[in-house]
């Protein structure tokens, strides 16, 4: 019979390093972005079963409230467990570049829905921006 493999705690992923090195990351680039001035930001730590189906394979996932002062980021520690220190902190600044591009995100919404293929194409090329966003920010900011 086949052993079951443990299922970690939230109290144990918190205490990862892993968690702590994305929660330092996610502070330091809200501040430089000044981001943490416009959103109250709570980083939680979560295992795959607490994510939304369509995102359990993402390492990390923004999420607002509809009035924009509030914002949750959660960490997916099945995704990140292991990862170097660079690639948790580029995840944390592309997870803030999702807070500085909130009022865009929010018009796009508006305008075409969250369903459908100009919404699917428009998504797509948005994550892309995030990316080379957070890719340039950290670079310009930390070049090495």
């Amino acid at each position: 019979m086949a052993k079951k493999k443990p299922t970690l705690t939230r109290k144990a992923i918190a205490a990862s390093k892993e968690f702590k090195w994305f929660t330092a990351s996610a502070k330091k680039w809200a501040f430089r972005t000044g981001v943490d001035a416009l959103f109250m930001i709570q980083i939680r730590p979560c295992r795959p079963c607490d994510m939304p189906i369509e995102l359990k394979d993402s390492m990390a996932v923004t999420m607002w409230s509809s009035n924009d002062t509030e914002a949750a980021i959660y960490f997916n520690m099945q995704q990140l467990k292991g990862r170097s220190k660079e690639v948790i902190e580029q995840t944390a600044r592309h997870e803030i570049m999702h807070l500085v591009t909130t009022p865009l995100w929010n018009e796009v919404l508006r305008l075409v829905g969250n369903k459908g293929e100009v919404y699917e194409r428009l998504h797509e090329v948005h994550e892309g921006l995030i990316d080379r966003l957070a890719y340039l920010f950290g670079y310009l900011v930390e070049p090495n």
